[in-house]
């Protein structure tokens, strides 16, 4: 559930996940990330209408699955990119939108993160 701050009024709500949520990543205040139990990253792209927001639309923009439930994650600064650390304590890159797993790190190097 994502809810208005100030009255906590539920303004969205999905249940793409039976398991419960390991970490929550924002970016840019219109790009989600949940990470689940389940080993998947979902990515949401939210749009609104109204400000304050009284109603919110979201639509999946990928499901990556995962070989083990995600610890922590971060977007580029750009957020065509996710990196994931399993718990498992893997560390992987993946392409925001379609999800794609980027098995070649290097062509990452010079990418910029929000974490740092």
């Amino acid at each position: 559930n994502i809810s208005d701050k100030g009255d906590f009024q539920i303004i969205l709500e999905r249940r793409d996940s039976r398991k419960f949520i390991t970490e929550m990543k924002w970016h840019n205040n219109d790009r989600l990330a949940v990470g689940s139990s389940d080993k998947k990253i979902c990515v949401y792209q939210l749009t609104t209408e109204t400000k304050p927001a009284t109603k919110v639309d979201v639509a999946l923009l990928s499901m990556i699955d995962l070989v083990s439930p995600p610890m922590h994650f971060d977007f580029s600064r750009d957020g065509k990119y996710l990196r994931a650390n399993y718990e498992s304590h893997e560390l992987h890159y993946f392409e925001v939108g379609p999800g794609l797993h980027i098995k070649e790190q290097s062509r990452l190097k010079d990418t910029q993160w929000e974490a740092e």
